[in-house]
């Protein structure tokens, strides 16, 4: 049996479609973010079924009960802004769909034949947490590096990136190297602010240069794990909008990153 449930986007003037909606980027961090608060396992079934237009509405399909259950209690906790039972993915998919909406949409959600059927006119998240952390994989060329003294951190912004990179100076040693050179990916940890969804501060974990279109990425990636017992250093580069985005067109997925030393 298959269960769909509905998220619904709309606004007061009715604005929205199914070809004109949420941005794509921001739409993949926040079904990748819905994934993660459910506790989607390699798989699990759940798929972007439909978008359905005269608004702007997400079917999501699934055959599991389990997961039919959990997108329900979330949603409904969310709509009551009730978070004291959610962990801490629910609660950063709560910022996520927060700032996707911003103060323009609101939101709705439903399965099929409207026995569960909540509405999110407003998310208020600021008393129960200011700020979460989210580790990421972004791609780019460093644009700057540097401190402003001799007694502060430094720190890196990439050429598509507004915000700056706290790096160690072991990894400012190497970087160097690579200044307005060598396309990277990287490993980041970001501070993001609940109430804006924008990122407050960002530390670098590690990262691979792209440099020899003959290998492949899946196999220096595996090579960077010993770096990080436990998870791999890229293990969800394939899956991250954003470096899927900066990677199209120049850099095949499939490619080789080269390490950074």
């Amino acid at each position: 049996m298959d269960y769909t449930f509905i998220i619904r986007f709309n606004d007061d003037n009715h604005s929205l479609s199914s070809t004109n909606g949420i941005p794509i980027d921001s739409l993949g961090e926040l079904l990748a973010s819905l994934g993660k608060a459910i506790g989607l396992k390699k798989g699990d079934n759940l798929t972007l079924s439909e978008i359905r237009g005269n608004c702007y509405a997400l079917g999501l399909t699934t055959n599991s009960e389990p997961i039919h259950s959990s997108l329900k209690v979330i949603h409904k906790q969310i709509s009551e802004n009730d978070y004291s039972g959610l962990n801490s993915d629910q609660k950063k998919y709560a910022a996520k769909l927060k700032a996707v909406m911003g103060n323009k949409y609101r939101v709705n959600t439903y399965d099929n034949n409207k026995e569960f059927d909540y509405k999110i006119n407003q998310i208020q998240l600021s008393d129960t947490v200011e700020s979460y952390f989210e580790v990421d994989d972004i791609y780019g060329i460093v644009a700057s590096i540097g401190s402003s003294n001799l007694h502060s951190k430094s720190s890196i912004k990439l050429s598509e990136e507004g915000y700056e990179i706290q790096i160690t100076s072991e990894q400012e040693d190497e970087l160097i190297k690579c200044f307005k050179k060598n396309k990277l990916l990287l490993r980041i940890k970001k501070k993001i602010n609940t109430e804006t969804g924008k990122i407050e501060s960002a530390v670098l974990i590690d990262f691979g240069v792209v440099k020899n279109p003959e290998e492949r990425l899946a196999d220096k990636a595996e090579e960077l794990k010993g770096r990080h017992r436990g998870r791999g250093i890229f293990p969800k580069v394939k899956d991250s909008v954003l470096s899927v985005r900066g990677l199209r067109g120049s850099v095949n997925p499939n490619q080789l990153v080269g390490d950074g030393q």
